[in-house]
């Protein structure tokens, strides 16, 4: 199961703090309406963070890269913060972190944001 909170940062970013397990089923549905929510409003700065994501599958995965890329489409950006060892090395080892920013701290990603940067 999936708990999923936002949180604003002035002025313009968004944080979504992923609590649980990210998968097959309404737990995705959830991130992927509320990233198409925040593009409906206009807002385009995206941190996904998760510190407290226990367990990502590949439709988890799916959806990750999915939000990534209709915020990309929208001129936006996401960032993924906090990922355990093992999350880091799936996105290893399907590449995908040579396509979505990951940063170790919530503060890198910020930066990130703030500054415009695509990669680091």
């Amino acid at each position: 199961m999936l708990t999923l909170t936002v949180e604003r940062i002035e002025p313009d970013i968004h944080v979504l703090k992923l609590a649980g397990r990210l998968g097959i089923g309404s737990s995705g549905q959830e991130l992927q309406w509320k990233v198409e929510e925040l593009l409906g409003k206009k807002e385009k700065k995206v941190v996904m963070d998760f510190t407290d994501l226990k367990y990502i599958d590949s439709t988890g995965l799916g959806i990750v890269v999915f939000c990534s890329g209709k915020l990309s489409e929208s001129g936006g950006q996401l960032r993924v913060v906090g990922a355990n060892p093992t999350i880091r090395n799936l996105f290893r080892i399907t590449r995908i972190e040579k396509v979505m920013n990951l940063d170790d701290t919530l503060e890198a990603a910020l930066a990130g944001l703030a500054a415009g940067k695509a990669e680091d």
